[in-house]
Formats: C-alpha cells, structure tokens, sequence
C-alpha cells in the first residue's frame, strides 16, 4: 500500500518527464526566439520614431505617421529616417 503523503520526487515526477520532452523543449525555445525576433523587429522598424522622440524633433507625429504607414515600404522607411535625422532649427517657430 501506498504512503498517503507523497514526497517530492513523487511530485516532480511530471516536470521531469516534461522536462525531458524533446519537443516541447524544441517548442518553447521556438516560442521564445518568435518573441525575441518580433521585439527586434518592432525596434528596427520604429528606430526612425525613437531617433525622433529622441532628438525632441518638432515633426515627430509626421516622422510617427510616415514610419507606422509607409514604412513597411521601403522608401517610406528611409525617408522617416532621414526626416528624422534631418537638422533642427531652434530659431525657427514651426507652429
């Protein structure tokens, strides 16, 4: 007859045979690397943005719209990334 407490390798006893599962192993390193790759690719596609909220650009809401529209576009990209780049000119009022 069994014990009616149970010690703890009875209750790891699950975990490790998860644990040695090759795929769900292979799963959760998937999952995990499907995250890091969308993170990465949301900081490059923004970096116009960021280099614009960075510098405390006066068009940035415009330089924000180009790159979340057009930047998938190529073109739309650089050109949000050049305008974000572009000098700014603290004389001039631009409102």
């Amino acid at each position: 007859m069994r014990n009616i407490l149970s010690t703890k390798e009875d209750n790891l006893m699950p975990l490790l045979i998860m644990a040695n599962d090759p795929d769900l192993i292979s799963g959760v390193i998937g999952i995990v690397l499907f995250i890091l790759v969308f993170i990465l690719s949301v900081a490059i596609y923004f970096t116009p943005t960021f280099i614009a909220l960075v510098r405390k650009h006066p068009n940035g809401a415009p330089i924000f719209l180009v790159n979340f529209l057009l930047g998938w576009i190529c073109i739309g990209w650089i050109i949000a990334l050049i305008w974000s780049l572009t000098a700014i000119d603290e004389d001039r009022s631009y409102r």
